[in-house]
């Protein structure tokens, strides 16, 4: 294992929520090894990001050097957290935006991040996805393996057309706010 890899630890958690193969009997066209690694590098600023950044964060969070400061801009893609070239210049240099310098310590648990109960036992509350249909911070393909377990509650997609990570156009917009009426009172009623 390099350096750079997760370890076999962090990947048994991954596993479970990538897909099965397309049919049964056949390998699958990626090695799942590989679909970790593209997941990591999709989310990443950069492949030296996701694979030396991601593991170097996990060694400085457990010395002094947890409390430094890293911008948001290396740690992940900002410019595709909207697809207006207007916004993205107004979120570039917003502090609270993707202008934000965070802890190695943050960082180190954001990637580390495990949910508190298993998808498969999440039983709280109906689950509603507003996913921009444009959004390239997070496809909505990478959303289907981890709702795929969420199981003992209603999961409901609404795909917002046109719309990017932050869903400023219009028309994603008030396909979001109907969405979320429509989810409210569906599952309050």
């Amino acid at each position: 294992m390099g350096r750079d890899d997760l370890t076999d630890e962090q990947r048994a958690v991954l596993e479970p929520l990538l897909p099965k193969g397309a049919r049964a009997g056949r390998p699958p066209v990626w090695p799942r090894r590989q679909l970790i690694d593209g997941i990591r590098f999709r989310c990443s600023h950069d492949k030296l990001t996701s694979r030396i950044g991601v593991p170097f964060m996990g060694l400085a969070a457990k010395t002094p050097a947890s409390s430094l400061k890293y911008p948001m801009s290396l740690a992940g893609k900002m410019s595709a957290l909207a697809n207006d070239p207007g916004a993205m210049k107004v979120f570039m240099k917003d502090r609270t935006s993707a202008a934000n310098w965070v802890s190695v310590r943050f960082l180190d648990r954001y990637l580390n991040y495990a949910p508190a109960i298993e998808l498969a036992d999440f039983d709280a509350c109906p689950v509603l996805l507003a996913q921009p249909a444009e959004d390239r911070w997070s496809p909505h393909h990478l959303s289907l393996p981890v709702l795929s377990h969420i199981t003992k509650v209603p999961v409901d997609t609404v795909m917002l057309d046109n719309a990017g990570h932050y869903p400023l156009e219009e028309l994603g917009l008030q396909q979001m706010q109907d969405a979320i009426a429509d989810f409210v009172t569906k599952h309050t009623t």
